[in-house]
């Protein structure tokens, strides 16, 4: 799904929305004609009551997968925002310490911000996260075990070190969990399959007076395609052409270097 998503946009909306649009519309034309000569044997009210509440129930499911993909793409944002933050916070609370302390925490930061940039981002791009930056994230946790905090200065600042540190771990995991896609397989399934099952009992059942129903089936068809394609977009935060770039990582190495 994510090698679709990294596709370029004329490429997927033409296979999400105007290829389905397309041959829902035709299929609704089709039958609209044999049905108006009499020849068409499938039609009953019973049948169009259930297509009605099929495209109810189908519409309301991508509506709530849609407002959660975009929250998780608000959440991908926010919380590298965090990360970024938490990570110069951490390059200024050090400055308490010895000046070879001080070095080998930035030298970690940098570290840490160049695998993410260099590394782990390619990889988020493709779907296939990969944590590169556990040596850095590593290191650092050992140059904070080995620092000796002697004045009370130091030994508060070294108490919200830690907890900072920690916090862009957690914050690094949810960012490597989103970029697998937010979306289980199953999921998938159960919209893809809903949406044509619905679409397919409107058009092979149409209502008697059914002059403008290719019309009514080409809407229908478009907004369904519509929704599928941005849920797909969202649910990749970090891939396609509509993603959350590195942007704020790559400020916060030049504001630890500047500042360093």
């Amino acid at each position: 799904m994510v090698d679709f998503v990294n596709l370029p946009t004329w490429m997927s909306l033409l296979t999400i929305v105007a290829l389905p649009t397309l041959a829902f519309c035709g299929l609704s034309t089709w039958v609209c004609h044999r049905q108006s000569k009499g020849i068409y044997p499938l039609a009953s009210d019973a049948s169009r009551d259930i297509g009605g509440y099929m495209i109810s129930i189908v519409g309301l499911l991508l509506g709530f997968i849609l407002v959660n993909c975009w929250d998780d793409m608000k959440h991908a944002q926010l919380d590298l925002v965090d990360e970024s933050q938490q990570l110069i916070v951490i390059s200024r609370l050090v400055e308490q310490f010895p000046l070879a302390d001080r070095q080998s925490v930035h030298s970690a930061l940098i570290e840490y911000i160049d695998l993410t940039t260099e590394k782990e981002w390619p990889a988020m791009i493709k779907g296939q996260p990969q944590p590169f930056t556990r040596p850095a994230v590593l290191k650092l946790y050992n140059i904070l075990a080995r620092i000796e905090a002697t004045t009370p200065t130091q030994v508060e600042v070294y108490s919200n070190v830690i907890p900072l540190l920690n916090n862009v771990v957690e914050l690094r995991n949810q960012r490597l969990a989103l970029a697998a896609g937010t979306m289980p397989l199953a999921m998938w399934w159960v919209v893809l399959f809903g949406s044509t099952l619905a679409m397919a009992v409107l058009v092979f059942f149409p209502a008697d007076n059914a002059s403008n129903y290719p019309a009514l089936i080409t809407l229908f068809t478009a907004m369904f395609s519509l929704l599928v394609y941005v849920i797909i977009i969202l649910q990749y935060p970090y891939s396609g052409e509509v993603r959350v770039e590195p942007t704020l990582m790559r400020q916060a190495r030049a504001t630890i270097i500047h500042e360093y």
